[in-house]
């Protein structure tokens, strides 16, 4: 599984600032980091990997973007990307220049494109039986961080009882 590391040294410096302004994190890039997302991403990595900033930042996520994020963590951290997308929403596609421009993550459109722009998901191409696919997927050392997920009744296995009418 990818470190977050891993996950964000392929960001540009736009995503990275993003990550750190939710986060609420001063993310200083001198000019000779700037061409080069890959420094600016280890500095950001460092500071991201507080544990009381990342139970404060779980904190302030809303419920279905928490659902979402125990979801992945109950499936060991990764979880088909069609699977996770179908049932917590897809992120808008599109570039840095338009996303720099409207701006996504201040209104996020689904509970997986919050957790996207905060750094806490990634996808990756996981090998499978069938070959490579598509996850969505905890940075390692993140999911060590995270405290358990606590099952809700719509992850628990089995369905209620039905009732019995004396006879």
């Amino acid at each position: 599984m990818l470190t977050l590391s891993q996950s964000l040294e392929k960001c540009d410096l736009g995503f990275l600032r993003i990550v750190a302004e939710l986060w609420g994190l001063d993310l200083e890039i001198p000019v000779v980091t700037a061409s080069r997302p890959e420094e600016a991403a280890q500095n950001l990595v460092q500071a991201l990997l507080e544990p009381d900033l990342v139970a404060e930042i779980l904190e302030a996520l809303p419920a279905e973007a928490r659902n979402a994020l125990a979801e992945l963590q109950s499936h060991q951290g990764a979880l088909a990307w069609s699977q996770f997308t179908r049932k917590y929403g897809e992120i808008r596609e599109m570039g840095p220049g338009r996303r720099d421009r409207e701006k996504p993550h201040l209104n996020p459109a689904s509970a997986v494109e919050m957790l996207w722009y905060r750094g806490l998901i990634f996808r990756a191409f996981l090998d499978t039986p069938g070959g490579p696919q598509e996850f969505a997927c905890i940075p390692s050392d993140l999911a060590a961080l995270l405290p358990e997920p606590t099952p809700s009744a719509e992850q628990q296995p089995g369905r209620p009882a039905a009732a019995t009418m004396p006879g």
